[in-house]
């Protein structure tokens, strides 16, 4: 099952700490793959980058272990 950010009211890239328990909570549910859109100013998908970036860095290894 797939998750494509920014159509439900979930912000995984507000917080790096927000996007493991959105990842945390969607896995639970049985969805493999989130897709995150790249942040985008002065839209649904607006995010600091460097969120993101720890994300990839970080987030993704912690995520892949589950």
């Amino acid at each position: 099952y797939h998750f494509l950010s920014g159509f439900t009211s979930d912000r995984p890239l507000s917080s790096y700490d927000t996007f493991l328990d959105v990842a945390h909570r969607y896995a639970a549910a049985g969805v493999t793959e989130l897709v995150l859109h790249w942040p985008l100013p002065d839209t649904v998908f607006a995010a600091d980058v460097t969120v993101l970036e720890r994300v990839a860095e970080a987030g993704i290894p912690a995520v892949s272990r589950w």
